[in-house]
């Protein structure tokens, strides 16, 4: 058995017993190949899915772009847990960005929904399934990369549909952006993630107040090495770039159009409000991600693309209620819901406190 052979019947191995609870229908996800595969730079893969009634389609694309092979992996499917039929079909749609490799990216791809949806957590408690399900992805992942002395590392954002309740989490800085039907007619790009960069002052104190570094070296990095904070993977960096994501909780209503999903291949080139702009354009999610992923390559993106589009027809998902309506923000003349509960795992995190998954370094 070759060394990838070898590596893959590791990964299939980690996540059976949650691969057991789930029953998997409508699933598009591409497990990556890299350079010598990919043929042309602009060549795109792309493909789409959606909910058996139709109220939710998503599409996605990527693309290698102007690098020498693509370390982005997508993952978009609907799936139902077979101990909780009434929740019906959950939306699982992530973007994982590599770098050092495609190996983090294909692992956290392939088994991160697993986790959080497979967890016994879920539904009952969503917010500690996928806490659990990132600190379960990452350390399965460097216990495997630890056999083969490697040291990449993925980005992932990643949405959860569970009813009407939306679920955005996310380490690193691929981003996600929901789109809001505004009163004036349009539709207004709201962020759910911010960016783990290193130099964001909360970030910075996190890294420096456990031994790390944050330097300036053409851009903003910890230990002058990686570009974003937060990560699954980086072995040896695992002690300040941690897997534990920030979540967000949003209601969706018949105001809420669409979602998009993207690495900061597009992000490079296109604001969230351009992105939302060119996704509204559509009505195909599969087309409007190739078109969003072109249009970023076309500004002259130099990074892997990859983004997913999602579109919502929720009427008969409630309106904001009268006490939902004190939770509002104020946005250039309108009024979009802020999200009805965000956390930051880090701040529960024990391990935090004296350097997380420091065990790893031995």
């Amino acid at each position: 058995m070759g060394f990838y052979e070898k590596f893959k019947a590791l990964f299939s191995s980690s996540s059976k017993d949650k691969e057991s609870r789930l029953v998997k229908r409508n699933t598009s996800k591409f497990l990556g190949v890299n350079s010598t595969h990919d043929g042309e730079k602009t060549a795109i893969e792309s493909a789409s899915v959606q909910r058996s009634d139709g109220r939710l389609k998503a599409g996605w694309a990527r693309m290698r772009g102007r690098r020498n092979y693509n370390e982005d992996q997508v993952h978009s499917k609907f799936a139902t847990v077979e101990e909780a039929p009434e929740v019906g079909e959950v939306a699982c749609l992530g973007v994982f960005d590599g770098h050092g490799g495609p190996r983090a990216s294909e692992y956290v791809q392939e088994h991160l929904f697993n986790n959080i949806v497979g967890s016994e957590q879920f539904p009952g408690d969503i917010f500690k399934a996928i806490e659990d399900g990132f600190q379960q992805t990452d350390a399965e992942y460097l216990k495997i990369d630890k056999k083969f002395h490697h040291d990449d590392g993925t980005t992932a954002t990643v949405m959860l549909v569970v009813g009407s309740m939306l679920y955005t989490a996310h380490v690193g800085d691929s981003r996600a952006v929901m789109g809001t039907l505004r009163s004036d007619g349009t539709i207004t790009a709201t962020p759910l993630t911010e960016d783990h960069k290193p130099q964001l002052p909360s970030e910075r104190q996190r890294v420096e107040s456990t031994g790390g570094t944050v330097i300036f070296a053409g851009t903003w990095r910890l230990s002058g090495v990686l570009a974003i904070s937060r990560a699954f993977g980086n072995r040896m960096l695992k002690r300040w770039v941690v897997a534990h994501p920030e979540i967000r909780q949003d209601k969706l209503n018949k105001r809420t159009t669409c979602l998009v999903i993207a690495s900061d291949g597009l992000w490079d080139a296109l604001t969230d409000q351009e992105a939302i702009d060119e996704a509204t354009k559509h009505e195909d999610a599969e087309q409007a991600a190739k078109e969003l992923i072109t249009l970023a390559y076309d500004r002259g993106s130099y990074d892997n693309i990859s983004a997913i589009v999602a579109y919502l027809d929720l009427p008969d998902c409630a309106e904001t209620t009268d006490e939902e309506e004190h939770d509002v923000v104020q946005t250039s003349g309108d009024s979009i819901r802020a999200p009805r509960r965000t956390h930051d795992t880090t701040t529960t995190s024990k391990a935090l406190s004296s350097g997380v998954s420091g065990f790893f370094f031995s």
